[in-house]
């Protein structure tokens, strides 16, 4: 009982300070919400309903020019980068493209392009052997739909 007591006093200051740093925080929401609402009769008091309503009309559509040609730009970046992408998938899987010097061979070259896709077709007979033999691959392959 003596414990109770002795820590009585400890829990009212604690729940008073809680008390006033939630009062605190609603008094600062409260006075935002008056200032906004402060702002908007002020705006309302300087324009139209009317006025206000193309002007805000005029924003959402230079806004969705905006977009669109920010989508457009994408694209064109998507498009761009389509190639570096395929090439980084490659070599993910392992294939590293080969580093010529300048004065190798264009036959040299061709040898080991060959040799890069009959390895990459391997090793996509490869991966799909593991999904017959695991069975989560064989409807997807039976259908030709994976």
């Amino acid at each position: 009982m003596d414990s109770i007591v002795a820590y009585l006093p400890l829990g009212l200051v604690a729940a008073t300070i809680i008390i006033v740093f939630y009062g605190i925080s609603q008094n600062k929401k409260y006075r935002a919400r008056l200032e906004y609402i402060s702002q908007r009769e002020s705006m309302l008091s300087e324009q139209s309903v009317d006025e206000l309503l193309s002007k805000q009309r005029q924003e959402k559509a230079d806004f969705e020019e905006k977009q669109r040609v920010g989508r457009d730009y994408l694209d064109k970046l998507d498009k761009a980068i389509e190639p570096t992408t395929a090439q980084l998938k490659r070599i993910e899987v392992g294939l590293v493209p080969p580093i010529f010097r300048f004065d190798d061979s264009e036959e040299l070259k061709r040898i080991f392009a060959s040799v890069e896709k009959s390895s990459l077709s391997v090793l996509a007979r490869a991966w799909l052997l593991i999904l017959l033999l695991n069975g989560t691959g064989w409807e997807a392959a039976r259908t030709g739909t994976g």
